[in-house]
């Protein structure tokens, strides 16, 4: 499990530098987390696109693997994604020309 998640937020953390922010990686417990931290506010769209990006990419990448293995990735990566999906839930219901601020307990809506 800890090696998919040091994928899944390497790919946070690249989304977020593709969009110009600076990022932090680090551990709670035996979960990886990629936090920006530059404060800049991100457009909405962007920080879903940041959000469902390691979803995304890995649930492709799957496609790759061996049927047995790709299932097992994948049903390990879309249960450490469920913050992710949550998060994103939330975030849909604001305006598309919102502001978003990543902070280390989710996300200011500026």
């Amino acid at each position: 499990m800890i090696p998919i998640s040091i994928v899944h937020e390497s790919i946070h953390g690249l989304a977020y530098k593709i969009f110009g922010g600076k990022v932090k990686y680090g551990f709670k417990g035996i979960y990886a987390y990629t936090q920006e931290i530059s404060g800049i506010p991100i457009e909405r769209t962007k920080f879903l696109i940041i959000l469902l990006s390691p979803l995304t990419v890995m649930s492709i990448a799957t496609l790759l693997l061996p049927s047995w293995l790709g299932g097992i990735i994948f049903l390990l990566n879309l249960l450490g994604a469920s913050g992710d999906l949550y998060m994103s839930f939330k975030l849909i219901k604001y305006d598309s020309n919102s502001k978003i601020v990543d902070r280390i307990y989710g996300f200011d809506v500026v």
